[in-house]
């Protein structure tokens, strides 16, 4: 299954629990531990959780519903 990630940092780096580093790492081996998981996308942003506007989460949603179009929104 071809699949993608999506990691967010605060802006706010001195409350963020995780770093973007650490959240690649744990997506990945998460996915190694799938069977038949292939990562194929990696889509990550800097950005406030206080809104949805952001551009790697757009990105993504854009990406997902190009390959699937049945996809509900």
């Amino acid at each position: 299954m071809r699949v993608a990630t999506y990691t967010r940092i605060s802006t706010d780096e001195d409350r963020q629990p995780f770093s973007l580093g650490a959240q690649s790492e744990r997506l990945d081996a998460y996915a190694r531990s799938q069977d038949g998981w292939r990562i194929v996308r990696w889509f990550t942003d800097q950005a406030s959780g206080a809104t949805l506007d952001r551009p790697g989460l757009r990105r993504a949603d854009e990406d997902a519903g190009a390959r699937w179009p049945h996809r509900p929104r």
